[in-house]
């Protein structure tokens, strides 16, 4: 299990430019193709979290 912290890809005053942000459902959707069971939490608009646990284990 572990836990990813990234920032959402909306435009903000802080952070990597727009280009450089992962948004939150591609990430997810990755996470899931990979073996992961992935749970997002949006910490505020411009972070989310997602909790991951590889279904194999």
């Amino acid at each position: 299990m572990f836990v990813l912290l990234e920032w959402e890809a909306v435009e903000s005053e802080i952070g990597p430019s727009i280009e450089q942000k992962v948004p939150s459902i591609t990430m997810k959707k990755l996470l899931e193709q990979n073996g992961f069971h992935p749970k997002l939490v949006h910490l505020n608009q411009s972070i989310y979290a997602i909790i991951a646990k590889n279904i194999k284990f």
